[in-house]
This record gives C-alpha cells, sequence and structure tokens, in this order.
C-alpha cells in the first residue's frame, strides 16, 4: 500500500518539510482510533502517547515499566502494554510503549519491533511516498 508523506509546512529557510507519517488504526477490546504515526528506522520500538491508552481505556496499572532513549540519549520512562494496530489491511497485536513525553506529540513513532519485523517498507523522498507491504510471518 502506498501513503504520501505528511507536510508540515516550511522552515524559515524556506525548505518545505515532509515526513513519512501514516495513519494507524489502533484496537483495544471494542474501541477502535486512527492515529498517525512516524515511520522511523532509527526508532528501536513502537513508541505512542500515553493519551491513546488513556483515550482507549487502557489500564497501564499492569503494564511493564521500561526506560528508553531517543537521538538526545535522554533516558525517559514508558509503559509497555500490547495493542492491537492495523496498517496497510494487516493487523497485527505488537507491545507499544507509551509515554508520558510524548503527550503533546502531533503522532507517535513505529520502530523496528513491531512494525519493520512485520512490515518491508519503501522510502521514496523524491516521490514524496512510503509503500509498505505486509511480511509472511516465518514458520
Amino acid at each position: 500500500m502506498k501513503y504520501e508523506y505528511k507536510y508540515f509546512g516550511y522552515t524559515p529557510e524556506l525548505r518545505e518539510v515532509i515526513r513519512p507519517v501514516i495513519p494507524v488504526t489502533v484496537k483495544y477490546e471494542n474501541v477502535s482510533i486512527e492515529y498517525e504515526a512516524l515511520i522511523d528506522s532509527g526508532a528501536d520500538g513502537c513508541v505512542f502517547s500515553q493519551d491513546i491508552a488513556d483515550l482507549m481505556g487502557i489500564n497501564l496499572k499492569r503494564a511493564k515499566k521500561v526506560i528508553f532513549q531517543g537521538a538526545t540519549g535522554t533516558q525517559k520512562f514508558a509503559l509497555e502494554y500490547p495493542l492491537e494496530i492495523s496498517i496497510a489491511g494487516k493487523s497485527i497485536t505488537i507491545n507499544v510503549l507509551f509515554s508520558s513525553n510524548m503527550r503533546h506529540a502531533k503522532y507517535g513513532i513505529l520502530g523496528q519491533q513491531g512494525f519493520f519485523e512485520n512490515f518491508d517498507v519503501k522510502f521514496s523522498y523524491f516521490k514524496k511516498e512510503i509503500t509498505i507491504i505486509p511480511t509472511k510471518k516465518k514458520v
């Protein structure tokens, strides 16, 4: 499935800002919502705002507490919990890190564990599109 890069405006240098942000459907029990997520090949896992867990009624008291760090090297805390996501016609359950540090983020992050292990991704900055193909699990 093909997605267009998402447009985020211009920088002061009048450079267009586009990013590989795609729509994701997240589901927990009977609640399903649309959420946007950045495809980040440098991220180890998938990180979503803790607001998503709150909105969906996920009780994170049973979640595993983990420490993660971003590109800045700053350590942050998150709560790991399984969540069903649907992308490019494929639904899978992955472990998501819910972070309160991302409460005001415009989108979540799709990283290596959970996303890239389940999808082949082709980035074309020139065409401003991303192609995502679900992979077949090895038996």
